[in-house]
């Protein structure tokens, strides 16, 4: 067989190996509601790497916007001896945005969320259980266009996340870590004026860890889902 037939199916394995750790630190999808007038509303659900993600936003002014998030996984199992990832995050944030034409625009937000972790993974290698509480500031610029039928954004997250992890691996504990994370992502989303397909894909690359206070993230994000959109003029 040649090399090149067994070099995807190690790579994939690879990722989902890494992906299917216990981890203290899930990030949510991004919330870019990319706004042109004041009234506008929107309203998002998908389902990712992070799980069940529901999405608001409202423009508050023809510059100002608020988002409200949330990201969920119920366990896999309700037997606790076998592989499970229970999470919940909520997160709020203020914004600002302009029309740089008909098509193109920018936004920032900045805000705060607080999330729960309990997981716990094995094979027949490997073990791991994660508990962990945090809380995570955040800002996030993006550019992009948006029209009756497509909408395409770049953002770059910046999430500054205090870590406190109990219980790392049956033996290892991290409390009151701040670490900083950029989380670069990709919004496509393409259907009609008020209802849209959606889909994301980002990565979550941890800035300053040290080796000694590291813990298990999900370090890919991607997500499909659909979004409402109300009151563009």
């Amino acid at each position: 067989m040649k090399i090149n037939n067994l070099l995807f199916p190690l790579m994939f394995g690879i990722i989902i190996a890494f992906q299917a750790c216990s981890p203290a630190y899930i990030p949510n999808r991004v919330n870019s509601p990319m706004f042109k007038n004041a009234g506008e509303m929107t309203g998002e659900i998908s389902v990712g790497q992070s799980g069940f993600d529901p999405q608001i936003a409202l423009a508050v002014t023809d510059h100002i916007a608020v988002i409200a998030n949330g990201s969920f996984a119920l366990p896999n199992s309700d037997n606790d001896s076998t592989s499970y990832n229970r999470h919940s995050f909520f997160e709020g944030g203020l914004g600002y945005y302009q029309q740089l034409d008909d098509k193109k625009f920018f936004e920032f937000f900045g805000g705060f969320g607080r999330g729960t972790v309990d997981s716990y993974w094995e094979n027949g290698l490997f073990v791991g259980r994660m508990k962990s509480n945090y809380n995570r500031f955040f800002i996030q610029p993006t550019i992009g266009l948006s029209n009756r039928t497509i909408d395409l954004g770049f953002t770059n997250r910046f999430a500054l996340v205090q870590m406190n992890v109990d219980d790392k691996y049956l033996y290892d504990s991290v409390i009151n870590n701040f670490d900083y994370f950029w989380e670069p992502a990709f919004t496509f989303r393409v259907g009609v004026p008020n209802l849209k397909f959606s889909t994301q894909v980002g990565f979550s690359i941890p800035v300053n860890q040290m080796a000694e206070n590291s813990y298990e993230h999900r370090w890919f994000m991607a997500s499909i889902g659909m979004q409402m959109r109300l009151n563009r003029k």
